[in-house]
């Protein structure tokens, strides 16, 4: 019993020595969690930035000027034979970009001797965050993890001072294609559209959407008309709506496929908002056909699910 009591004291204390060294603050004025300001910048003057690990770089770059302008980015490895991937970047890397003007740390932990260094990976840091602005970089070295919070021990060359930097911020960069690719494909919410018209080689067809801002409870009818909804043509796009990107193809031209169809939408007071284009081409084995579509987001071709494609396809012979 008197053992046992001793290992339950000696546990306490240890608990109590783990939250002191994690609750510290170096500074002379304490600070709440996630209120220290790592550096302070304009979004507007963010140009890049680079996300490096010992087997790869990652590069996110704005394209295009004003309005028109989007995130692109540019993932090199060691272990891609093919080239780098390259693909638009989604509403992450804008939330990614908004973390970092300004940046703030969960914890300034100060200035490290070289054994702390040691213990929080940080004496030859195989990851880096480098930020470029107009007016100069901004670079972080990256650590090792926080146990059981996912967060990242970090230096800061400029003041040689080592932080934690939240898992919100990293994960993104860590995960590379999967969490930064674009995803919604319109730059307009499906519930604007008011009208569409739909483009083949031979048809076209402009229909009317009723009802509320919800998709999914419209009704379709032609422009102007008194008839009863067309279900077949609801179905049709509630299927072009749900079509999703498995990977992009920057070097892919649409106009060397075999076009399909384009749909054109139009909000409620007739003004163009954007469009799809499908295209296809035979696959390696001759037998079957990948397809894949463009839209005034993606500004690159994007590979769907043969499936998808072939339901699209298949729809299209009954809408006209």
């Amino acid at each position: 019993m008197r053992a046992a009591a001793v290992h339950g004291v000696l546990l306490i204390a240890a608990l109590v020595a783990a939250y002191l060294t994690w609750t510290r603050d170096e500074s002379a004025t304490a600070r709440s969690e996630g209120d220290i300001v790592v550096w302070r910048l304009s979004l507007g003057t963010i140009d890049s930035l680079v996300y490096a690990r010992a087997d790869s770089r990652l590069l996110l770059r704005w394209r295009g000027t004003g309005d028109s302008s989007y995130l692109w980015a540019t993932l090199r490895s060691d272990s891609d034979t093919a080239g780098p991937q390259e693909f638009p970047v989604g509403d992450a890397g804008d939330r990614l970009f908004e973390q970092l003007a300004p940046l703030r740390a969960l914890r300034d932990l100060g200035v490290l001797d070289s054994a702390q260094k040691a213990t929080y990976q940080l004496n030859a840091p195989e990851r880096s965050l480098t930020v470029f602005t107009r007016e100069g970089e901004r670079r972080l070295a990256l650590g090792g993890v926080v146990f059981g919070a996912g967060h990242r021990y970090a230096l800061d060359p400029s003041a040689d001072r080592a932080l934690i930097i939240s898992n919100d911020v990293i994960r993104p960069l860590e995960a590379g294609q999967p969490a930064l690719r674009l995803r919604r494909l319109h730059s307009f919410d499906l519930g604007a559209v008011g009208s569409v018209t739909i483009r083949t080689e031979r048809d076209e067809r402009t229909m009317e959407r009723r009802g509320g801002t919800i998709p999914e409870t419209s009704t379709w009818t032609a422009v102007g008309s008194s008839e009863q909804a067309d279900q077949t043509f609801a179905n049709f796009m509630q299927r072009a709506e749900r079509l999703t990107v498995s990977d992009f193809f920057p070097r892919l031209r649409l106009d060397t496929l075999q076009f399909v169809m384009r749909i054109e939408y139009f909000d409620r007071g007739r003004e163009p908002i954007g469009f799809l284009d499908l295209a296809r081409a035979p696959s390696a084995s001759g037998e079957t056909f990948d397809f894949f579509i463009l839209t005034e987001r993606t500004r690159i071709p994007g590979k769907i699910f043969r499936t998808l494609g072939e339901s699209v396809m298949q729809d299209l012979s009954e809408i006209f």
